[in-house]
């Protein structure tokens, strides 16, 4: 199975509200913003973009976010903090209460 038949399934899986959130791509949107304002490049916006994926297809859990951007991004850990931080009121927020 290729990675886009994964993405299929797990979206088919995914609560309806978690599902319409994510096919709404709006999130993208607060993504966008997220990292025009902390200057992203366009790999690291990919990079950046691919992580609030991962985690609202519930691949990667929302705890391990700031360590994975860290990584991904190559930024130190208190960026990371603060732009965990902006993706948790701006994005996940909107589908976690």
């Amino acid at each position: 199975m290729d990675y886009k038949e994964t993405i299929k399934e797990r979206i088919k899986i995914l609560p309806e509200q978690l599902k319409a959130f994510v096919l709404d791509e709006s999130w993208r949107r607060d993504a966008e913003k997220v990292g025009k304002q902390f200057n992203f490049d366009e790999e690291k916006y990919a990079s950046f973009e691919n992580e609030i994926f991962f985690v609202l297809l519930c691949f990667e859990p929302k705890t391990d976010f700031a360590e994975n951007i860290k990584r991904e991004l190559g930024i130190d850990s208190n960026v990371a903090d603060i732009i965990a931080e902006e993706v948790k009121k701006n994005i996940f927020k909107q589908v976690s209460d």
